[in-house]
């Protein structure tokens, strides 16, 4: 499975977008939320935590292989150290029997990458307000 996570800061909190895929390339999961912080990394890791929590609770049928997150940032390895730390995903890798990872950008990727940034911007309203 994939998740695409994408994060627009504003002053005090940030709009993230997030686009979960099958292993068959099916959207399981197309989202747009807010969280009241302004550090990308942080956005990024709700996204995954998000798309995490849906494979957890709804558990659909074809989402059984590892996590690939894939997102465009300069604070990589700041996520990458939480996907190590953070107890919830923890939880989650262990419940699921999955390993969660980071990987770079290709030229497939770019569609669903957009997508997520139309999660993240059309939800709030904020393509009209740019």
């Amino acid at each position: 499975m994939k998740i695409y996570t994408f994060v627009s800061k504003h002053y005090n909190d940030s709009d993230v977008g997030v686009i979960l895929l099958g292993d068959y390339n099916q959207i399981y999961l197309q989202k747009g939320f807010k969280i009241v912080n302004t550090e990308e990394s942080e956005g990024h890791i709700a996204g995954i935590k998000r798309a995490l929590s849906f494979v957890k609770n709804m558990k659909p049928l074809y989402a059984k292989n590892d996590a690939e997150c894939i997102f465009v940032s300069k604070e990589k390895h700041f996520v990458d150290l939480r996907l190590i730390s953070d107890t919830y995903i923890n939880f989650i890798k262990k419940e699921l029997n999955i390993k969660v990872i980071t990987k770079e950008l290709n030229e497939n990727d770019k569609y669903y990458l957009m997508q997520a940034r139309q999660c993240c911007l059309i939800k709030h309203g904020s393509v009209y307000e740019r």
